[in-house]
């Protein structure tokens, strides 16, 4: 066999072998294999949380708003109608009203113009009403006819706002927001009960260092809640309009029929609500050998309470069976209260109902966003959400025929006796279906 000769690769790297006395060349190009660069595994960004911040920003800032105002209109109305506490209930009256009436159709109409759209109406359309009020006060020609007017307006566009959020909220966010917990609407339960509790106060506070200075500070903070709105970019898509709006608010009543969780949740809070406001007319009707800041701090109890009850759905799962766990909350709280007629026992009915009912809407407000589609949400939320805002509307005055028929101690026995009465009946109900009442 003849010898074979290998050359050393020049750097053009060619070999050149002597076989069977043939000369054979071979390129053999050899390059150096780049490198290869690592992916960098990034986590994407989620531009809706960015979104939602500024969502929960202006819900706080047209919260605060809305709840100083809310004790602004009745004190006003008290100082121009010279001291009638009939005026003062009128403008109560009318400030929520409007709401009740137009709260089904309100759904509808958000989804057919689209929740952000609406939400940036209402703002603009509070800024407006805001500046009608000052005027006349620069002038010294404000007269009673202009208050209610104005909260007329305003607590029709706080229904047409909160029902837009619950709309839009779902839409900012993706499935890593809400696969794990009920962060984000436990975040918006805590707002509205943060401004709740700063926005009452601040009210009376304002009211006392000048009459135009809680609308000034109102117009600053819807302001704000529009310029925050205008950068949130939701991306729901408005339904196009082929059939009539009442036809399409009933649908909503047709979701929340065949989904049984929405109609036990939408069946206890509006008695839990019922009963509560019931209780709060009984108990002021009660207090008039209390001073006004016993009062006060008795009736925030409920906000302390609502608090407590967003931070925890923030750190833990709300259980689906929520709605049925608040009756049993509520019933022995407000059986201590029928017992022990004290300021304390009444401000631990309030912080109960504020813990359990803010745990409740949190899970309510999960399973919407989970269970209803984008262009449906805001007409099941007006259909689930009705029954308690007519409740709230009748509860005043349920609560003082109570007071008026017995005395506060037996009126408040007979509020702890029905919620008793329906929580029980609810319990074996449950029981006899042999479920645990999650009802999904």
């Amino acid at each position: 066999m003849s010898e074979q000769t290998l050359t050393r690769p020049e750097p053009a790297s060619t070999a050149t072998t002597t076989l069977d006395g043939f000369n054979v060349t071979a390129d053999l190009e050899i390059r150096a294999i780049p490198p290869v660069t690592p992916v960098q595994q990034t986590e994407q960004e989620n531009p809706g949380l960015g979104y939602f911040s500024r969502l929960w920003t202006a819900s706080i800032c047209s919260g605060v708003a809305f709840r100083t105002l809310g004790v602004v209109y009745p004190l006003l109305a008290l100082h121009y109608a010279q001291g009638s506490s009939a005026i003062a209930a009128w403008v109560g009256f009318v400030w929520t009203i409007p709401g009740v009436i137009l709260y089904l159709p309100a759904g509808a109409i958000i989804d057919r113009v689209g929740p952000r759209r609406v939400m940036l109406w209402t703002e603009a359309t509070r800024v407006i009403v805001m500046a009608s009020v000052l005027i006349p006060f620069a002038f010294g020609q404000f007269f009673l006819i202009h208050l209610f007017i104005a909260a007329g307006i305003e607590g029709l566009m706080w229904v047409f706002y909160t029902l837009a959020e619950t709309a839009v909220l779902p839409t900012l966010l993706d499935e890593r927001d809400t696969a794990t917990s009920a962060g984000p609407y436990a975040r918006i339960e805590l707002g509205t009960h943060g401004a709740a509790l700063s926005g009452r106060p601040l009210g009376g506070f304002l009211m006392s260092l000048a009459h135009f200075a809680p609308f000034l500070l109102s117009s600053v903070l819807f302001i704000s809640s529009y310029v925050l709105l205008r950068r949130v970019k939701a991306e729901t898509v408005p339904q196009p309009v082929d059939r009539n709006l009442l036809a399409e608010a009933i649908d909503g009543f047709k979701v929340v029929r065949r989904r049984k969780f929405l109609l036990a949740v939408t069946s206890t809070t509006a008695f839990t609500n019922l009963m509560i406001q019931a209780l709060i007319m009984v108990f002021i009707a009660g207090s008039y050998d209390l001073s006004p800041s016993v009062v006060g701090l008795v009736l925030s109890a409920s906000g302390m309470g609502g608090v407590l009850g967003s931070l925890l759905a923030m750190k833990f799962t709300v259980p689906a069976g929520m709605w049925f766990l608040q009756l049993w909350i509520w019933t022995p709280a407000l059986l201590i209260a029928a017992t022990w007629h004290s300021p304390l026992s009444f401000a631990l009915a309030m912080f109960l109902s504020g813990l359990s009912g803010s745990l409740n809407n949190v899970a309510h407000k999960t399973f919407e966003a989970e269970h209803v589609s984008d262009e449906w949400r805001a007409r099941v939320a007006s259909a689930s959400r009705l029954a308690g805002r007519v409740a709230s509307s009748v509860a005043a005055p349920t609560g003082a025929a109570l007071v008026a028929w017995f005395t506060v101690t037996p009126a408040t026995w007979v509020l702890a006796v029905v919620t008793l009465s329906a929580t029980l009946f609810v319990t074996f109900t449950v029981w006899g279906y042999g479920k645990w009442p999650a009802l999904r």
